[in-house]
C-alpha cells in the first residue's frame, strides 16, 4: 500500500493550498496535507506530527516564509523547506535559499513544484541514509572499542573469581544496569556474580544472593539456558529463579535491583556451555531489543572464552596442588615400610653379630623375616594401587573372571587381615548367606573388600565392625559398617575421586586411591558402590555386583558354568 506525503502547506489561502495539492497529485503523489497561517499553528504542527516536505508562502499578514524557515530549523528537521511565491524577486529567493530553504518555486510557474518536491525528497532520502551509513559506523567503531576494551579487562587475569566479578562488571552502562553471571562448570551448585551500576546496592545484592539457593532445573531463566544454549527474553520472573523456598526472596531482589527488560545469553567454550550472563536494564529509556543482541552476543563469546580459561587455570592448579600433596603423602607411605624394614634387618644383622656362636640364630630370624615379609608386602600393595591408577587412566584395566563365593572372598580377607584387625582393636561381626556365587575377578574382589575393612579398621578404631553378604534376587550385596567418625555431606561422592581424601593425611595415612580403584573394579564388574554417613556416626558403604545367575540370563557365561541346582 503506498504511503501518504506528509505535507505542511504554511498559506492564508486556502484555494492557493488546494493549487498545492493538486499539482503535486499531478506528479502522482498521494498527498496528506494541514494548513497552517501563523508562527502558533506552526510550532503547534511540528510538534504534533512529523512530515515530509514543507511549503510555504513567502508573504503572510505578518508573518513570512523566512520566519517560517527559522522556527522549522529550531527543530532540527532534515525536511525539504519549499518556497512559493509570486511577490518575491531572485535576490530574495537567493537569500531564502541561502539561510536554508531548499528550492523556490514562482506561483506563475507551479507547475514545476511537483518535480521540485520530488528531486528534494530524493535529496533528502539520500541524506538521511548517509547519516544513517555514518551514525552505523560510528555505533559500529563504538562497539568494537568496547568489545576491544572488554577484551582487555576480562583477559588481565587468571585468577577465576576476579575474572567472574569482572564478567559481571563489563557489560554495565553500555548493555546493561546490572549483570548477573551464573556459572555451573565447577560444582554442582551454580556459582553467581553481580554486578551493578549502583555499587552499593551491588554490594547488598551479592551478598543476599550469596544465600540464595538458585533452581538449576528451572525451565526459564539461566537455567535453561544453560541447558539449551540458546537466548532468552526475559521477564522479571524469570531473571533470578530460586528454589522452591527462595522463590520469594529471589522475587524480591529483583524488585529492588530494578527490571524492565531482560537477556539471558548462554556462555559457551569449546563446544560445552559453562553458565549464562544476565543483562538487565532497570527502566525504559534504554530497554533492551533485538538492536542489542549481536553487542551482547559478542560480550558474552568473550566471558564465556575468559572464564573458561581462568577455571582451566584454576583446575590446573588444584591439579599441581593434588598432586604435590600426592607425592608428599606416597613419599611417607612408601618410605615408611622402607623404613620399618631397614631398620629390622639392621637389627637382625647386629643380632647375628653380636651371636657368633649361632645361639637362638634360627627363632630370631625367622621372627624378623616374618616382620620383613609384611612390610615387602605393604610396599608391594601401595605400588600395586599406584599401577591399578595408570591402568584406569590408560584404559589397561583387565577382569580375569571366574566362579567366585563372596561369602568366602570376605572370610578369606578377614582372616589374611588378623594382625590389622589387632592392632585397631576392631572386631568383626560378619552375617553372610551360605554362597553368594558371580563370575568376577577373585583377586580384584577381594582387593575391594580389603579396602573397605581396612577404612572400617583405621576410622572406626577400638569399635565393631559389621559385614553383610545376601543374594537378593539378581543382586549379590554386601553391606560394610563401621562406628568410626563418619563422613561429611559435602564429602560423599568426592571420596571416591582419585587422590581424595575427607580427612587430613596427617592424622591417616593412605594414598587416597582405595575407594577410586574399588570404584572402578565393581563399575568393571558391572556393579555399584555407595555410601551413607554423617560425621560422628559411623560409614555404611553398600556395593551391588551381579549374580551369576543374572549373568547367564544375559549369556555372559560359558556353557558348563551356570550354577549347580
Amino acid at each position: 500500500m503506498e504511503e501518504s506525503l506528509r505535507v505542511l502547506i504554511i498559506e492564508d489561502s486556502s484555494d492557493d493550498a488546494e493549487l498545492v495539492v493538486l499539482q503535486l497529485s499531478r506528479r502522482g503523489l498521494k498527498v496528506q496535507s494541514e494548513r497552517v497561517d501563523s508562527p502558533q499553528a506552526l510550532t503547534a504542527a511540528l510538534a504534533r506530527s512529523s512530515w515530509d516536505v514543507i511549503i510555504a508562502d513567502y508573504n503572510l499578514p505578518g508573518f513570512d516564509g523566512l520566519a517560517a524557515l527559522r522556527i522549522v530549523k529550531q527543530y532540527d528537521l532534515d525536511v525539504p523547506f519549499v518556497i512559493v511565491s509570486g511577490a518575491i524577486g531572485d535576490e530574495t529567493a537567493v537569500q531564502a535559499m541561502k539561510a536554508g530553504a531548499h528550492d523556490y518555486v514562482s506561483k506563475s510557474n507551479l507547475t514545476r513544484l511537483g518535480a521540485a518536491v520530488s528531486r528534494e525528497l530524493a535529496e533528502a532520502k539520500v541524506r538521511r541514509e548517509r547519516r544513517q551509513a555514518v551514525s552505523e559506523l560510528h555505533r559500529l567503531a563504538q562497539r568494537s572499542a568496547l568489545l576491544s576494551e572488554a577484551s582487555g579487562r576480562l583477559a588481565a587475569s587468571l585468577d577465576f573469581e576476579e575474572t567472574l566479578a569482572t564478567a559481571a562488571h563489563v557489560p554495565l552502562h553500555e548493555a546493561a544496569d546490572w549483570c548477573l553471571i551464573t556459572f555451573a562448570e565447577l560444582g554442582p551448585r551454580l556459582l553467581t556474580a553481580i554486578g551493578h551500576v549502583d555499587s552499593a546496592l551491588e554490594d547488598r545484592a551479592q551478598e543476599r544472593l550469596d544465600n540464595l539457593d538458585l533452581d538449576p532445573l528451572a525451565e526459564r531463566g539461566a537455567a535453561r539456558v544453560i541447558r539449551t544454549r540458546q537466548y532468552e527474553w526475559l521477564t522479571p520472573d524469570a531473571a533470578l529463579v530460586g528454589s522452591a523456598a527462595d522463590a520469594p526472596a529471589a522475587a524480591a531482589l529483583v524488585r529492588e535491583l530494578g527490571f524492565d527488560s531482560g537477556l539471558c545469553l548462554p556462555l559457551v567454550a569449546r563446544g560445552r556451555s559453562l553458565g549464562a550472563m544476565t543483562l538487565v536494564r532497570a527502566s525504559p529509556r534504554q530497554r533492551l531489543s533485538l538492536e542489542n543482541l549481536d553487542f551482547a552476543t559478542e560480550l558474552a563469546a568473550r566471558a564465556g572464552m575468559a572464564l573458561d580459561n581462568s577455571a582451566l587455570y584454576r583446575q590446573a592448579r588444584e591439579a599441581i596442588q593434588t598432586r604435590d600433596e600426592f607425592l608428599s603423602i606416597a613419599s611417607h607411605e612408601l618410605n615408611t615400610p622402607l623404613a620399618t624394614l631397614t631398620l629390622q634387618l639392621d637389627e637382625l644383622l647386629r643380632f647375628l653379630r653380636s651371636n657368633p656362636s649361632g645361639a637362638g640364630v634360627a627363632e630370631r630370624v625367622l621372627g624378623g623375616m616374618v616382620r620383613s615379609r609384611r612390610q615387602v608386602q605393604r610396599l608391594t600393595r601401595q605400588v600395586e594401587s599406584l599401577l591399578d591408577v595408570t591402568r584406569i587412566s590408560e584404559d589397561r584395566f583387565q577382569l580375569h573372571r571366574g566362579r567366585v563365593d563372596l561369602a568366602a572372598v570376605v572370610r578369606e580377607v578377614i582372616d589374611q587381615s588378623g594382625l590389622e584387625l589387632s592392632r585397631s582393636g576392631c572386631e568383626v561381626r560378619v552375617q553372610a548367606d551360605d554362597r553368594v556365587l558371580g563370575r568376577w575377578d577373585p583377586g580384584r574382589i577381594a582387593q575391594v573388600v580389603a579396602s573397605l575393612l581396612s577404612n572400617a579398621c583405621k576410622y572406626g578404631a577400638g569399635r565393631p565392625v559389621d559385614i553383610r553378604v545376601e543374594a537378593q534376587g539378581n543382586v549379590a550385596r554386601l553391606t560394610v559398617s563401621d562406628q568410626g567418625i563418619g563422613i561429611a555431606p559435602a564429602d560423599l561422592d568426592r571420596i571416591f575421586q582419585r587422590f581424595e581424601r575427607a580427612v587430613s593425611s596427617q592424622h591417616y595415612g593412605g594414598l587416597g586411591l582405595g575407594l577410586y580403584i574399588a570404584r572402578h573394579i565393581l563399575q568393571a564388574h558391572g556393579g555399584t558402590i555407595r555410601v551413607a554417613s554423617a560425621p560422628g556416626r559411623g560409614a555404611t558403604f553398600k556395593v551391588e555386583l551381579p549374580l551369576e545367575s543374572a549373568l547367564a540370563e544375559e549369556g555372559e557365561l560359558p556353557r558348563g558354568s551356570q550354577q549347580p541346582g
